[in-house]
């Protein structure tokens, strides 16, 4: 299992400590506004580092920034995150790939946009170890959008499996097509009035029984619970219900993520 850095209120090493009672993996959820921002420190990043070794425990980060060609400098950003989080030796990184405008699709010049994407997200790969190390994850427009890009740059696919059902996405012909590239996924209920990030109890049993049961066929990948606090709670008990406790079953390493 997996938590957020986001369990308890107090310095990430502080929900690093909480969560390696229960968890394997810790996200990173970071962000970094004009008002205010949580990226770590030299020392704390030193920290975490050796809580994780100490514990036996990971980190994973999502970006505090969603790559975007009317916001240039969205690509210096990544690099600089990607510079000062390298001692940790990140298990993954997760990535938005969007556009001037929200939905589907994500700009009004989709051939220009793919073209600043393509190049940008390449610079990104570039400065981790290996190019799969960076997950793009599936938002609110048709993925097959990104096909080309993400084959070329032999990036890995971070498929919201939530996101699906929120933006009405075909859900097991998705898993199809996207789930041989897919390192991450990430999972949350969607309530009636469209809210998503809730709990696994507004998420359709039988949906969620096959897509363990495709998973257990398949390679490890890290399944991430984005829900909220005591959403997370929950989560686990309705797993358990389905006679899925956590981090059972070959190819799965559930984790618990907070959205961005």
């Amino acid at each position: 299992m997996g938590s957020t850095s986001w369990i308890v209120p107090g310095t990430l090493a502080q929900n690093l400590l909480r969560a390696a009672l229960d968890v394997d993996d810790m996200e990173l959820v970071l962000f970094d506004t004009p008002e205010a921002s949580n990226i770590p420190e030299p020392s704390e990043i030193l920290e975490l580092r050796d809580i994780s070794r100490d514990l036996g425990v990971t980190c994973s980060v999502h970006f505090p920034c969603e790559l975007r060609p009317d916001v240039p400098e969205s690509v210096e950003r990544c690099l600089r995150v990607i510079e000062r989080m390298a001692p940790l030796e990140p298990s993954g990184w997760v990535l938005h790939l969007v556009g001037e405008q929200r939905g589907d699709p994500p700009s009004r010049d989709m051939g220009a946009w793919l073209d600043w994407i393509e190049a940008a997200a390449g610079r990104v790969a570039r400065a981790l170890p290996i190019s799969r190390d960076l997950s793009v994850e599936t938002l609110d427009y048709d993925f097959e959008w990104l096909d080309e890009a993400v084959e070329a740059l032999d990036l890995s696919v971070c498929l919201d499996v939530g996101h699906l059902v929120r933006y009405g996405f075909p859900l097991s012909r998705t898993l199809d097509r996207l789930l041989p590239r897919t390192r991450i996924l990430h999972l949350h209920g969607v309530k009636p009035d469209g809210t998503d990030h809730a709990d696994l109890s507004h998420f359709e049993p039988r949906a969620l029984m096959d897509l363990f049961e495709r998973l257990e066929k398949g390679p490890e990948r890290i399944v991430t619970l984005e829900v909220f606090e005591e959403d997370f709670e929950r989560s686990l008990e309705v797993l358990r219900g389905l006679g899925r406790p956590p981090g059972a079953g070959a190819g799965l390493d559930l984790r618990s993520e907070r959205d961005t």
